[in-house]
């Protein structure tokens, strides 16, 4: 959540509301580009430019890619700025 004190996490922006987050994983998931899971976890990742700046990746660069972690039951693992 844009609130974590934790460094050298991606966050969204501020102002982007629960609603907005749950428009752009399913626009991820649906138009994204889908590639395996990392370090042998099972899974897909989903990528997508959403075209406009949705918050900051992990070094805190202003970011407009969304990455989307689905597991092997479909279900959202995580979704983040990257």
């Amino acid at each position: 959540m844009p609130e974590t004190a934790r460094p050298n996490v991606s966050r969204f922006a501020p102002e982007t509301s629960v609603a907005q987050i749950r428009e752009m994983i399913e626009a991820t998931v649906t138009r994204g580009l889908p590639s395996g899971n990392t370090r042998g976890r099972s899974g897909t990742i989903y990528e997508l430019d959403i075209g406009q700046l949705i918050g900051v990746d992990i070094r805190g660069h202003p970011s407009s890619r969304l990455r989307v972690v689905v597991n092997e039951s479909n279900q959202i693992v995580t979704a983040f700025p990257c």
